[in-house]
């Protein structure tokens, strides 16, 4: 078995045969094991899978009797995966990089006469380590790129994968997000394909995760975070440092969101989760972000001592990166519990890191903290300049977030840039992305007004309704809905006084409009909490609704997003702006029934039209990679508003026809003959429709 292993071993791996080898290995027992250098070292290989706590002992016991035999292609393959193992597992970022040189001497001097799975193995390995452990970006571009080359011209599914995720990840550590998008888009079928192993389907779910997190699409993170719960095994994903991560990103969500109690109740959790969470690397993490809550919540004491306890874990753990923001969030914690010039030596620091990483992510972050303390000492000028810098970053790189951003210092920044002139246009829109907040001319902040359509019609400021459509005369939801259907929210007054008054005068028409439009600014002056003109006005002839966001529209733009991506085939963007588009949904309310009526009514059925679409393209690429029963979900959701749409009718019965779920795809034809019973088509037609769905292929 030893000689076997040696010659066949990594091929059989690269071929996803590990239970049958990780069961023939068990048999051994352990004493017997650690005998056979080869048996010893494929059994830890093999555990990262299923065991990745088990496998450090067996790879330096495999290691040090390759040592003593001299055989240095097994000692390779035992350091290859030890530096595996502390960027997964230990996150002792330090030890591992004590291995680089040894394994890299070693692969430039055995490389030629190695096995093709050794050198993908071993160059990926280079590749993390350099990545991970010292930041040498160039190096580590280089090892994974000749490892991803050699995977993808030779089809080896699990190397692919691995190596997609080790150049995805250098991308995203330094701020490239096209390149990162790439990566996972190009490696997105490998989560469904029977060949890719299962640890590294979870290291391509944590590729987007961190994607996401990154980027600041938490309602992505939480959806993708359940998809990784549901495909892989929990015991597998406790022991790597996946598990804690969950739990950083949402907090850092929470923070985004100004929600600081609930982000300190899920760090606490995140802390407790697994013993990965306990190692220097994780525990720093957690405790950084934990530090900076507690000052956000005005606890001194309890953040000054997180912030530095973290700093002492990280000098154990290492990781060039990590260290920089751990410096960014630990003077992010120090200015807001009153040391600011103990925060600016930090977040100078690391902005000096940040630009040898190099980062430009990292460089915005420690920027605009840096700006917020100067601003707290009353440093006007020093404060303008990292705000112009800083912003310069993000707009450059599309950045509409960073890790630590938090809603009270963006405000008073976004503001200050706003009105000393700096990217005005940019700080506009980051305040109403980010911020639910517009400018006016002074740069006096506002809160947007958020319109809801896709549902019963309501307006909403902060998050709390202050009116429905029951508070309004008909004329006055009728003047809302030709606004509403406006394009870009305006409407001439001319077609106002044609469309709800086409037999009265001009002059009485007008007359009408101005008496309409006057109640309705009444009805709206008495529950919004500044000017109605800030929303509702009249300019050159047009009526116009400025400073809202509308969730009709919302879904409308995120919806063709998806449709693009779909057909460029990127679909795991794809179904990232389909699924935030079906969230704006409520399937649980007659949409636009107390709103659009007549001719406003065309947008409802333009949103019906693009939603019935959304459903359609997005259920296929999910039961294209093997998730029916989230395409079952997503079609039912969409046929709850669309009932009438036959193409998604016949994918649901289609779906449930390939799930087995027979008596499903029946009551699906039976509902839709009440349907269209109700709707008083006769039964010829009838039959021939019901006909056409039930010989459609499945």
């Amino acid at each position: 078995m030893e000689d076997i292993l040696r010659r066949e071993g990594l091929h059989m791996m690269a071929k996803n045969r590990v239970i049958t080898l990780l069961t023939l290995l068990k048999s051994i027992p352990e004493d017997k094991l650690v005998s056979y250098a080869w048996l010893t070292l494929f059994t830890g290989m093999l555990y990262s899978d299923f065991h990745p706590k088990k496998t450090q002992s067996l790879l330096e016991i495999a290691r040090n009797r390759f040592i003593i035999t001299e055989e240095e292609t097994g000692e390779l393959l035992a350091l290859s995966y030890l530096i595996y193992y502390h960027f997964v597992v230990s996150g002792l970022y330090h030890t591992g990089a004590l291995l680089l040189p040894r394994t890299e001497e070693l692969f430039s001097k055995n490389q030629n006469d190695l096995p093709l799975h050794a050198q993908i193995v071993i160059a990926r390995n280079l590749g993390a380590g350099y990545c991970f452990f010292i930041s040498r970006m160039k190096q580590a571009k280089a090892y994974a790129t000749i490892a991803r080359d050699l995977a993808t011209r030779n089809d080896i599914r699990n190397g692919i994968a691995s190596t997609r995720f080790t150049c995805g990840y250098i991308e995203s550590l330094i701020g490239n997000y096209k390149s990162c998008l790439q990566e996972i888009e190009t490696s997105y079928a490998l989560l469904h394909d029977p060949l890719v192993g299962m640890s590294n389907k979870l290291t391509l779910r944590v590729l987007h995760l961190n994607y996401l997190s990154k980027h600041g699409d938490f309602i992505n993170l939480e959806h993708q975070q359940q998809l990784l719960r549901n495909s892989i095994d929990n015991h597998v994903v406790e022991q790597t440092v996946a598990a804690p991560y969950l739990y950083i990103w949402a907090g850092a969500g929470l923070v985004e969101a100004g929600e600081y109690d609930k982000a300190e109740r899920l760090l606490e959790m995140g802390g407790k989760i697994s013993a990965t969470a306990e190692t220097p690397h994780m525990r720093s993490q957690l405790l950084q972000w934990h530090g900076y809550i507690l000052a956000l919540q005005g606890k001194k004491d309890g953040a000054e001592k997180a912030v530095t306890e973290a700093a002492e874990l990280r000098q154990v753990a290492g990781g060039p990166f990590y260290d920089t923001f751990c410096k960014v969030i630990h003077g992010a914690t120090l200015a807001r519990i009153g040391l600011h010039n103990e925060a600016q030596e930090l977040l100078t620091t690391a902005l000096r890191q940040a630009g040898r990483l190099p980062s430009d992510y990292m460089a915005a972050a420690a920027l605009l903290q840096r700006a917020w303390v100067y601003r707290l000492q009353g440093c006007r000028e020093a404060m303008l300049n990292d705000l112009q810098a800083g912003l310069n970053f993000m707009e450059k790189n599309d950045y509409t977030y960073f890790w630590s951003w938090e809603p009270d210092f963006m405000r008073e920044l976004l503001s200050e840039a706003f009105q000393a002139g700096i990217l005005p246009e940019f700080a506009d829109r980051l305040a109403g992305k980010r911020l639910g907040i517009f400018f006016d001319k002074k740069g006096s902040a506002y809160p947007l007004l958020d319109i809801t359509i896709l549902g019963s019609f309501a307006l909403n400021i902060e998050g709390k309704t202050i009116l429905t459509a029951e508070k309004l005369t008909p004329a006055q939801r009728s003047l809302m809905a030709l606004v509403l259907a406006g394009k870009d929210q305006k409407i001439s007054q001319e077609k106002i006084q044609l469309t709800l008054w086409p037999d009265s005068s001009p002059e009485k028409a007008r007359a009408k409009l101005d008496t309409l439009l006057m109640r309705l600014r009444k009805v709206l002056a008495q529950v919004l909490p500044c000017p109605v003109t800030k929303y509702l006005s009249m300019q050159k002839g047009f009526l116009c609704l400025d400073n809202c966001r509308i969730d009709g529209t919302s879904f409308a733009k995120l919806a063709r997003a998806g449709l693009n991506h779909a057909r460029a085939e990127q679909f795991w963007q794809a179904g990232n702006a389909f699924y935030r588009a079906l969230h704006l949904w409520d399937s649980n309310m007659v949409t636009g029934s107390d709103l659009f009526i007549g001719e406003t009514a065309d947008l409802y059925d333009q949103l019906l039209q693009i939603l019935a679409k959304t459903g359609h393209t997005y259920g296929i690429i999910l039961a294209e990679s093997d998730c029916t029963e989230e395409a079952i979900e997503v079609v039912n959701k969409v046929l709850q508003i669309n009932r009438m749409d036959d193409q998604l009718i016949t994918l649901l019965y289609g779906l449930y026809i390939r799930s087995g779920k027979m008596l499903k795809a029946k009551e699906t034809l039976q509902q839709y003959r009440q349907t269209l019973r109700d709707l008083e088509y006769n039964q010829e037609e009838i039959d021939d429709l019901l006909f056409q769905i039930a010989a459609s292929p499945s």
